[in-house]
């Protein structure tokens, strides 16, 4: 019944298309009459569904049979005032219909809020019992009631023994037949309670202290967030402040692009520099793919293809990617792909060692013994030595 819609009233030409409501006739006055008995009779039957007590008007007469034209006149201006009747009694059936459509969302289903005693929990918890008293107001007929549902909502630790001590309190003072104290009848004074002990009472404060140091840092989005976030725990309502606030923290360059217009409100500021924004990471992110587009393609030197089993004078790190994983699977040397040694043990390593070089070096010019003994091997130092005594 959320969806219920007025029925409609006709008027005399609604009911008798081309029809002369100067000349009426029988026929066309007793039509008329007939449409708006169907309206009145729509309205009983929504009088019926919602049990109201709304008096009921009565049905149009039809013309009498046999009525002059002038009589037929007559009761045509009969009829005019039974529809301003219908008019009237259809805005108050429709305007109960409605109240008691509201009263009927008692049963929707909501999940009931609990509160562990967290601080840091506590202002949620506060709004979702706000939110659940305006979904089920049937369910609450005092605040009484919604304060004493509102403590068996609460389990932990940290807020256990605060409840039952509250409990126990007004226990003892009903059965004394005492008064209850009004943190116990009134909920705006128990919420005052409930944030004086469970609530940072620096937190407005420091609010207002991160919402005058917030700058924007990643998207408008996210800053207007975390600034909405701010505001409302801060308790700022002023526009003027509010609007200037957040433009002076916004990036740079979406300050300038924000600089020559004027915004009535601040969620019409937000809007702006939230498209503003977007629209500048847009085109950031296609100039950095176009730039990349121009860039010349570096291709990965060809290597030259390691044959199995083959003696290498290279480093194993220069060996593709391939071979490397063969060496590795199969436990052979990553320098002369050998198996049974590694690549620090392998036989190749020393005999690149062994190069001549410094005995062709020797045989070029005179050497002396100790010049001798840094170039050759004991061998040759005996030779040489031998030589020069004979």
């Amino acid at each position: 019944m959320t969806n219920l819609m007025p029925f409609l009233i006709p008027e005399f030409l609604d009911a008798n298309p081309g029809a002369n409501i100067a000349v009426p006739t029988e026929a066309e006055a007793d039509r008329w009459a007939a449409t708006l008995n169907d309206v009145i009779a729509g309205l009983d039957n929504i009088i019926t569904f919602f049990g109201f007590v709304t008096l009921v008007i009565p049905q149009i007469a039809l013309v009498p049979a046999g009525d002059t034209p002038a009589e037929v006149l007559a009761h045509i201006q009969v009829i005019l005032t039974g529809r301003t009747q219908i008019i009237l009694f259809q805005a108050l059936v429709m305007a109960e219909a409605r109240t008691a459509t509201r009263i009927q969302r008692q049963s929707i289903k909501v999940q009931r809020p609990t509160f562990d005693g967290k601080p840091e929990h506590a202002r949620g918890f506060l709004a979702a019992l706000a939110a659940y008293r305006h979904l089920r107001p049937g369910d609450f007929p005092d605040d009484e009631t919604f304060i004493t549902w509102t403590l068996a909502c609460m389990d932990g630790p940290q807020v256990n023994p605060w409840k039952n001590a509250l409990l126990n309190r007004r226990m003892t003072l009903t059965a004394q037949n005492l008064p209850l104290p009004a943190m116990f009848t009134n909920f705006a004074i128990f919420q005052t309670t409930f944030e004086g002990k469970y609530m940072d009472p620096n937190k407005i404060e420091n609010a207002g202290r991160a919402l005058m140091a917030l700058r924007q840092y990643k998207s408008a989005r996210e800053f207007a967030q975390e600034f909405d976030r701010l505001v409302e725990i801060a308790g700022q309502t002023g526009q003027a402040f509010l609007i200037d606030q957040f433009r002076r923290n916004l990036k740079p360059k979406v300050q300038e692009k924000l600089l020559r217009q004027v915004f009535a409100t601040l969620q019409l500021l937000q809007t702006a520099a939230i498209e503003w924004d977007n629209t500048i990471f847009e085109f950031k992110r296609q100039q950095r793919a176009k730039d990349q587009s121009k860039r010349p393609l570096v291709t990965q030197r060809q290597r030259q293809p390691v044959r199995d089993k083959v003696p290498m004078d290279l480093d194993f790190t220069k060996l593709a990617l391939e071979e490397l994983e063969r060496r590795k699977r199969n436990r052979l040397c990553f320098q002369c792909g050998e198996s049974g040694h590694q690549g620090r043990n392998c036989p190749s390593n020393k005999k690149q060692a062994r190069k001549p070089t410094l005995k062709l070096a020797a045989m070029d010019r005179p050497l002396s013994p100790i010049s001798e003994a840094t170039a050759c091997g004991k061998q040759d130092v005996q030779t040489l030595k031998g030589f020069q005594d004979n």
